[in-house]
């Protein structure tokens, strides 16, 4: 199959009323947020507490090392080649499907389904494009903007993330994609952004989201850094 095929598979996706289901019967948090502000690390904090479950993505691009660590299939992602994914988009397996920097992106009803039957709070990392596939599938579903506390503190983050050589013309890709992707969190409205400085307070605060417990005050603050980053990068 082609690449031009396989973009055509994915312009014209729709998940199905399986899926719909599926999501309408799971309690769900998406994790968003930009390149360096630890999603994976908060992931990874909020997966010590039982009544949360790890729902795990596909991708077609290869593991990458995090801080000397190689990512791991079945842990990290599911890494599958563009041939299964396509296989998947035309069996109708996922719930939404994206490219993102050249590589596909999804999930799928039988990754979500054992947080159904379990009733815990499925949590995934998507792309900021996946989590308005899910809001209209279910308006319920949890959408969590993470953001690192500054532009100065990002750009830290992402030099140890790629082990200090970052290529320029992906460095300028992804300054790119993070100003778009923070313009269309703040232009939706239906995300809550944390700060991930302190990865045990940015988990409480996400438990406080889920149970609909969240002040004002750390929803303002938030909010403020998101628009502070939105212009640092616009900079850039």
């Amino acid at each position: 199959m082609t690449d031009a095929e396989i973009l055509k598979l994915l312009a014209s996706y729709r998940p199905s009323e399986t899926a719909a289901r599926t999501v309408r019967g799971a309690k769900i948090v998406l994790l968003v947020g930009i390149t360096g502000a630890g999603k994976n690390t908060l992931k990874r904090e909020l997966m010590k507490d039982d009544s949360f479950y790890d729902f795990i993505s596909h991708t077609t691009r290869q593991p990458r090392s995090n801080q000397g660590v190689l990512e791991r299939d079945g842990v990290d992602y599911f890494f599958i080649d563009i041939h299964e994914a396509a296989r998947m988009l035309q069996a109708g397996e996922y719930i939404e499907a994206k490219k993102v920097h050249s590589n596909i992106y999804g999930t799928t009803i039988t990754g979500l389904s054992p947080s159904v039957e379990s009733g815990r709070v499925a949590v995934n990392d998507v792309d900021v494009q996946g989590v308005e596939e899910y809001k209209s599938l279910s308006p319920d579903v949890h959408a969590v903007f993470v953001l690192p506390p500054s532009y100065e503190e990002w750009e830290r983050r992402r030099l140890a993330r790629y082990d200090g050589v970052i290529d320029p013309q992906d460095n300028a890709t992804r300054l790119e994609s993070a100003h778009k992707e923070l313009e269309f969190a703040l232009t939706k409205g239906f995300f809550d952004f944390v700060i991930n400085d302190d990865v045990v307070a940015a988990a409480n605060q996400v438990r406080r989201i889920v149970e609909h417990t969240n002040d004002d005050a750390s929803r303002a603050r938030a909010e403020s850094v998101a628009r502070q980053l939105h212009e640092a990068l616009g900079t850039h």
